[in-house]
């Protein structure tokens, strides 16, 4: 059956690391099960729950099996799936390739499609009747908006093709990169096997988006979410510089003599400096907190302060955890708003590290360098111990951080006090919240965790 006409000329889409690429041209674009089939080892960018979903999903309309016996595509350009790769901060958005195809390969057999994503709970419909495409919500698919007006509605939009086992590097009509610099990489790639690439585009193709950026902010080529790579080298390019310029320079009129100094003094008057006083009475739109931005951080000082691990602590490395308690939410000053609140921003650890630079320089008489990268350390990875265990962060990006024992159990307290500060105080409440189960699971993880970094760090030495 052919494809109907009123959808002649569209494509769909692959999403994959770019470093798939090399395999991809010499095996074709395999489906899951055919790759573990062969031994071919791949970046992976799907979250292990939705992998394993995907796993045991049966498709019901010939050629049947699993959906991981099948290449996905998806019928529109922004997909959902991509905002909540990113936001897992297990990839830099860069990376990402798209690889289109004409929906013409839906004539081929063995494809089929579904209305909804094949990846939640709940599974789609599937098809293998061409006319069936009217069944699918284009409104929603060619929808150019970032949000989802329902989560059926989102779900509808992540609507599949799939291709049974494998797509010939032949059938790729074009390819989407992040911009110029990453489209000669994949020129390179194609060269190195003495093949003619497709046409290799960067977004806006065809007047359509790919990527989430942050146009609005910075512009079309930054990403709405800092990813381990670039975090990396900002914290990294942070330390150095805070180094070099007190190395060069003497703070004019600094806040602070020394940690000890700045704690008490935060304490005492928390608007001691303009970032705090920008978080102050921010209110924020965050569902999963309780309190404004200002309220949150002292609890979370204050559940710091009533921790074991923090009163156990000399009194130097105890002032600059409670600094840095102090300091780890400031990005959210510079978060968009909803009338006037905070908007929940996932990149609030990276926009605090050039207000930390800014407060490292300026505002301390004397700091150590190793208490300038601890403290940006603890800044800008406030989150990964909690998203590692609750959110399916990559672990492997500790081993890029921590130097020491004391590096991760810093961390971890942290973690542990922002977490159980989402807490309510109503008894029945914090039975239910999703706070107290995932304070309990990094909990019962911090040991094992703590074990493999040490592990990890010792056989890099």
């Amino acid at each position: 059956m052919p494809i109907p006409e009123q959808y002649r000329g569209r494509h769909i889409y692959h999403f994959t690391h770019i470093d798939n690429l090399p395999d991809i041209l010499q095996h074709g674009l395999l489906s899951y099960n055919e790759k573990l089939r062969r031994g071919i080892q791949h970046i992976s960018i799907a979250a292990n729950s939705i992998q394993q979903r995907r796993a045991a999903m049966r498709v019901t309309v010939p050629p049947g099996g699993v959906v991981h016996d099948y290449v996905p595509f998806y019928f529109g350009s922004l997909s959902p799936m991509l905002l909540a790769v990113i936001n897992k901060k297990n990839v830099d958005q860069y990376n990402i390739i798209f690889i289109g195809v004409s929906i013409d390969i839906l004539e081929y057999e063995g494809t089929v499609f579904t209305n909804a994503a094949a990846n939640a709970t709940t599974p789609p419909t599937f098809y293998v009747d061409l006319d069936d495409l009217d069944n699918l919500d284009w409104d929603n698919i060619n929808s150019r908006s970032w949000g989802n007006p329902s989560e059926e509605a989102k779900r509808a939009r992540m609507a599949e093709a799939l291709i049974q086992t494998r797509v010939n590097v032949s059938d790729f009509d074009h390819i989407i990169v992040w911009n110029q610099s990453f489209r000669e990489r994949v020129e390179v790639i194609y060269a190195d096997v003495d093949t003619v690439p497709p046409p290799i585009q960067y977004a806006p193709y065809r007047s359509r988006s790919f990527y989430y950026t942050n146009f609005y902010e910075n512009g079309p080529n930054y990403s709405i979410i800092t990813g381990p790579e670039n975090l990396l080298n900002e914290f990294r390019s942070a330390v150095a510089a805070v180094i070099d310029e007190r190395n060069e320079n003497t703070p004019s009129t600094p806040a602070f003599d020394n940690a000890e100094d700045a704690a008490g003094k935060i304490d005492d008057a928390f608007c001691v400096l303009p970032e705090l006083e920008t978080i102050n009475n921010l209110e924020t739109a965050n569902p999963e907190h309780r309190e404004g931005v200002g309220a949150h951080t002292r609890t979370v000082v204050a559940k710091l302060r009533n921790s074991d691990y923090c009163s156990n602590l000399p009194a130097h490395k105890r002032a600059l955890l409670l600094v840095a308690a102090y300091l780890h939410d400031i990005g959210k000053g510079q978060s968009p708003r909803d009338n006037g609140r905070q908007k929940t921003d996932n990149d609030h650890p990276a926009r605090a590290i050039p207000l930390v630079q800014r407060i490292l320089i300026e505002e301390f008489e004397e700091i150590s360098e190793e208490d300038i990268r601890q403290i940006l350390l603890l800044v800008a990875y406030h989150d990964l111990v909690g998203d590692i265990v609750g959110k399916d962060r990559d672990r492997d990006q500790l081993l890029e951080l921590v130097e020491c024992e004391e590096d991760f159990d810093m961390l971890a307290a942290l973690t542990c006090a922002d977490v159980e500060s989402l807490i309510p105080e109503d008894a029945f409440a914090r039975m239910l919240s999703s706070a107290t189960s995932w304070l309990r699971d990094i909990k019962a993880a911090l040991s094992g965790l703590r074990e493999w970094v040490l592990e990890n760090i010792e056989d890099d030495e």
